[in-house]
């Protein structure tokens, strides 16, 4: 008979109190967004989970609450018949980072790892006018802080 030995080397896991938790996900309600403007903010308002209250379901944008490093990722249902392609990018501070190639019906993925400074935003628009995305579950948008950054001085 085996007997299998679990060590746990690093000791119980802690959270550590100082570092808040900073999570959201939400999808778009409606089955579908159409007509949409050039560069319109696309509005992720099923807010799904948001720990830490920093995403705005209201308006399609997470704001920083904290100094540090982040995760988002994004995706996006096509639903557009006006051209072969449709584009939207994900902004951070009104800079487009990333964009998302859709081609009707299929879905484009993106995930952003980005260090941001405590009120930048970040939200995805679209690019053309008259586009149009799936809402549901089939169009996300998520992220979450990875790790907090202390503008404490470092000495040596």
């Amino acid at each position: 008979m085996n007997t299998f030995i679990w060590l746990n080397v690093l000791g119980p896991s802690k959270r550590n109190p100082s570092v808040p938790e900073i999570a959201f996900f939400a999808t778009i309600s409606r089955h579908d967004l159409s007509n949409l403007g050039e560069e319109q903010v696309l509005l992720f308002d099923n807010v799904r989970y948001n720990v830490g209250n920093a995403y705005n379901g209201r308006h399609g944008s997470f704001t920083a609450p904290v100094d540090g490093t982040y995760v988002f990722h994004v995706t996006l249902a096509c639903m557009t018949f006006l051209r072969d392609a449709q584009y939207a990018f994900l902004y951070v501070n009104d800079e487009a980072m990333y964009g998302f190639l859709l081609h009707n019906p299929l879905q484009s993925s993106q995930m952003l790892v980005y260090r941001l400074r405590v009120g930048d935003e970040v939200l995805v628009k679209n690019t053309y006018v008259g586009d149009a995305v799936y809402g549901f579950t089939w169009s996300t948008f998520s992220g979450f802080l990875l790790y907090a950054h202390s503008e404490a001085a470092i000495v040596g």
